[in-house]
């Protein structure tokens, strides 16, 4: 398998493609073969060295950025009851300080994937973080009932435009 990793931070440069081991899943993980990555800012502050998910990974280098994945799941784990093999998902993997998106395969827990049954690998996989974020500051932080009325600003970004 190969992965695109961040050797060390600054420019879009530091990346590399470089070679690794499909890994086993555990007890509830699952093997994901990735047909899309999303890309986050969160991302690309990573690379350059900025942020929170940077200072804690500044010794692991190189690491593999990607939280936002689409794909087939191609080996499932122990004590997987809601995937199995050949199922087409999508999730936020390794938040917030795994990831491991940017490769051919990524090992995730169960509970960070969901089911496309209506919906294109391709549009999966941009869902997951800005899709999260947007139901959060609606739902679980903005406490959002039916009926209500909410102003979303800044509706041209990725959370604006899902919220």
């Amino acid at each position: 398998m190969t992965q695109l990793q961040i050797t060390a931070f600054g420019a879009p440069s530091v990346l590399r493609l470089n070679p690794s081991q499909d890994k086993v899943p555990a007890e509830g993980e699952v093997r994901v073969r990735i047909c899309f990555a999303g890309i986050n800012p969160i991302d690309a502050k990573t690379r350059a060295g900025l942020g929170w998910a940077a200072a804690q990974n500044k010794e692991k280098l190189p690491w593999t950025p990607g939280y936002d994945v689409a794909g087939v799941v191609e080996k499932v784990g122990p004590g997987v009851s809601s995937l199995a093999e050949g199922d087409r998902v999508c999730g936020m993997v390794g938040f917030p300080l795994a990831a491991g998106g940017y490769g051919e395969s990524v090992v995730a827990r169960e509970e960070e994937l969901v089911k496309l049954e209506d919906l294109a690998l391709r549009q999966g996989a941009a869902l997951p973080l800005a899709g999260l974020t947007a139901w959060q500051g609606l739902f679980e932080h903005g406490a959002l009932k039916a009926g209500q009325r909410v102003l979303i600003l800044a509706g041209a970004g990725g959370v604006g435009h899902l919220a």
